[in-house]
């Protein structure tokens, strides 16, 4: 028995780094020595290198290195243990030891001396075996080096068993442990078991096989034949190593040549284990990512200087920041208020490290999804947590390996990832429980355009989240979540702890003011006649009386000062009469888009309409091309559409449009058009199922027939290589192909424009996805 003062030998030790945390390392290099080794002599040389410590960390510097020691020795040992055991106390120990979640996926790479890389085939089969508990080892498993292995036993370890029979007979106290020895013997049905069920496992790794050059002593024979340490896979390479079955293992820097093939072997090991996993990584990212939030995030326009900030010295909200854990606020406003440029302000000041916490902390890791401006279709509950879950991996890379294995699957045929709401909020709550994730912040604009079961769900998701942080080893966490929503009562009664701040005209009148103060001057310097109608009448009446005619709206002072200011000519009369006829408008947003549509000239308005009536039931925002295709097939005498080519796009559509309706949409940086604000959108469908119905039923019809329009033209060119114009793809066509079957379903069931679907149903576009251009 050891004397107490005695280093233990047993075990799982940790050579490098001195000072460990998770997030340094990159990948687990894990050494087991061979027969009658030991767990630092077996890779020490004779002045007291011990390589795995004092070199191989210069080589692989984020590597966290550990060296495994177990029982078997064959002289004045008692223990009974077997390969098997080895194994399965090396499992309990590494699984023990990445507990972290960034340690749990993290790649594994095993330097197995002699026996130990008997042991190690062992150990693979039985976390392959008992999945449930080990198999986060073997799907981590990227590399094995082999020193001097004996795969398929040894001549030595033959003789040695008669001698083991020898001294065993004599009944010695301390026993040579045949047991062992018969392990190694040639032919030997252990090895050839291990052999067998390993094979598979170890076809799908990086394998580095050295074999000694030199016989140990005065054998006059190598320990391990490189017959038996290679094992001829198509994975594996074969290095030999001028030394013997000791000095294989011992890679001193008195000989920096003869162990040159072990450095850059090992670290070549290292660099492609973390290369397949960044290219497998990447894959999953790709597909992960499911829409495109980012330019969702950019739609919302920028707040006037100087307005909006308000909030943060708002006293919910600073009590919210100043949370000592983890804390959930929700931003309640109605209908243009500007909640979502508001919601917008925020996120980039924490993206910009602006300081948020009254203790001087920032918070600079942030991830939203702005609901309003995605594709309708697709915004769903899996739609905002893949997104989110997307960003907070591209903060977090290393949290890439555990989600993507998380995610991972096998079913009958293949691995495939399981992207289900029940999954991903897994994935969430594990990545936000991370230590380097503690300020995060989170943030989800109108939520209330979700559907009511997964808003409910999202909502209670990111509760239960901040809920659990807020217990045990995450209390120190300061997650914090931001929704934005029109005003509901369930809030308050469903989630009590949750904060609530609800905007009134007190919060926007301020700002205003101030937007509408700057406007004025703004317009005085570029129009003279403005200016000089101004001169003695000064802006405050003006700010006034639109300020208290907004009613704290933000959205009604932007649209009502845009309209306002749109006069070719100006004199005191003229700013009166337009006053006067603001003043007329009654209080609400409605009212005021009833105005600017009656303005509208009427020769103009059926073609407006249609115009309207296409943003309104495209399932995404489309681009002046993609409408300009659509438009004609509304506007259109045919009854019937058969192809693209019978559609003649309006040439210089945007101008036409802004020039008659510029208050009404938005054309971004991305391209598309919008409406310039949701609740435009809501009072025309509201308008036209009340009074036009025939309007808004037109829409759906043209823009469906304009869908299976071009995926059958589409369709005949991929099939077609005759035709002349394959090269050139309509516009549409990536629309069509991903949403003609939401507008169908918009149909009723008995339009005819089912028929001409079912038609299409042995078209070669059925079986292919070549038709994909963009969605």
């Amino acid at each position: 028995m050891a004397g107490d003062n005695e280093p233990e030998k047993h075990g799982l030790f940790r050579l490098h780094p001195h000072g460990y945390n998770p997030s340094d390392c990159d990948v687990d290099i894990v050494a087991f020595h061979g027969l009658s080794g030991d767990a630092f002599k077996t890779w020490t040389d004779k002045d007291g290198h011990l390589w795995l410590r004092d070199s191989l960390p210069e080589h692989i510097p984020n590597a966290r290195i550990m060296t495994f020691g177990y029982d078997s020795a064959l002289k004045n040992s008692t223990s009974r243990m077997t390969v098997f055991d080895f194994a399965q106390d090396l499992l309990t120990r590494l699984v023990m030891e990445r507990q972290d979640p960034l340690e749990r996926e993290r790649p594994i790479i095993f330097l197995c001396h002699s026996l130990g890389g008997i042991v190690a085939k062992q150990a693979l089969i039985l976390a392959h075996i008992r999945h449930k508990f080990y198999g986060t080892i073997v799907k981590s498993t990227t590399g094995i080096a082999f020193f001097g292995t004996p795969h398929r036993g040894s001549k030595i370890a033959s003789t040695g068993r008669i001698l083991s029979r020898i001294v065993n007979a004599a009944s010695l106290s301390r026993t040579i442990r045949s047991d062992l020895l018969k392990t190694l013997e040639i032919s030997s049905q252990s090895l050839d078991q291990i052999s067998q069920l390993s094979s598979q496992i170890l076809s799908g790794i990086s394998i580095i096989s050295f074999y000694e050059q030199k016989p140990l002593g005065s054998t006059g024979s190598l320990i391990v034949e490189q017959f038996s340490a290679i094992l001829g896979f198509p994975n594996e390479r074969a290095i030999p190593i001028n030394s013997d079955h000791r000095g294989i293992s011992r890679c001193s820097p008195r000989h920096p040549n003869r162990y040159l093939p072990v450095w850059s072997s090992l670290k070549e090991m290292v660099e492609k284990s973390l290369l397949e996993s960044r290219r497998e990584y990447d894959e999953f990212m790709d597909r992960l990512f499911c829409v495109d939030y980012k330019t969702a995030q950019l739609r919302p326009r920028q707040p006037h200087r100087g307005t909006c900030d308000w909030i943060f010295r708002n006293p919910t909200f600073r009590a919210w920041i100043n949370s000592r854990q983890s804390a959930v606020l929700l931003l309640s406003a109605p209908p243009g208020f500007g909640k979502t440029v508001l919601t917008r302000h925020v996120m980039e000041q924490v993206l910009a490290g602006e300081q948020m916490y009254s203790d001087g902390t920032c918070i600079n890791l942030g991830v939203s999804f702005f609901c309003s401006y995605n594709d309708q279709i697709s915004t769903s509950e899996q739609t905002v947590l893949r997104s989110l879950l997307h960003q907070l991996l591209q903060l977090h890379p290393r949290a890439q390996r555990v989600v993507c294995n998380g995610l991972l699957e096998r079913n009958l045929f293949s691995l495939t990832y399981n992207f289900t709401p029940d999954k991903l909020w897994v994935a969430i709550r594990e990545v936000l429980s991370m230590n380097d994730m503690a300020n995060t912040f989170v943030c989800i604009d109108a939520i209330e355009e979700l559907n009511a079961e997964d808003c409910r769900r999202i909502v209670a998701g990111f509760n239960d989240i901040v809920k659990d942080l807020n217990k045990g080893s995450n209390s120190k966490h300061r997650i914090r979540v931001f929704f934005s929503s029109r005003p509901s009562a369930q809030y308050g009664v469903n989630y009590p702890s949750m904060r609530i701040l609800s905007m009134n005209r007190q919060h926007t009148e301020a700002d205003i003011r101030n937007y509408l103060s700057d406007s004025i001057a703004e317009f005085c310097r570029t129009n003279a006649a403005f200016a000089a109608a101004m001169a003695n009448r000064g802006s405050t009446s003006i700010v006034e009386k639109m300020t208290k005619r907004a009613g704290g709206m933000f959205l009604w002072a932007t649209v009502a000062w845009e309209h306002f200011c749109h006069g070719l000519f100006w004199n005191e009369d003229v700013l009166e009469q337009r006053l006067l006829d603001l003043e007329s408008t009654p209080p609400g947003i409605n009212p005021l888009y009833n105005k600017l549509l009656d303005n509208i000239d009427p020769s103009h308005r059926k073609d407006m309409w249609a115009f309207f009536a296409m943003l309104a039931v495209a399932k995404r925002p489309l681009d002046e091309a993609e409408l300009s295709e659509l438009l004609p097939v509304m506007v259109s005498y045919r009854d019937e559409l058969t192809s693209p080519c019978e559609v003649r796009p309006f040439p210089n559509l945007l101008d036409i449009v802004e020039k008659h309706c510029r208050d009404l949409i938005t054309v971004h940086d991305d391209g598309t058009i919008l409406f310039s604000h949701l609740s435009f959108k809501e009072y025309l469908l509201q308008t036209w199922a009340t009074d036009r119905p025939e309007i808004l039923e037109k829409a759906k019809v043209s823009i469906t027939k304009a869908c299976l329009a071009y995926i059958k033209y589409w369709d005949s060119l991929a099939t077609d290589t005759q035709d002349e114009n394959q090269g050139s793809t309509p516009q549409l066509s990536g629309y069509a192909v991903y949403h003609h079957l939401s507008h169908l379903a918009s149909l009723s069931s008995d339009h005819p424009l089912w028929i001409t679907y079912a038609e299409m149903a042995d078209s070669s576009y059925f079986a292919s996805d070549k038709h994909y251009v963009r969605n």
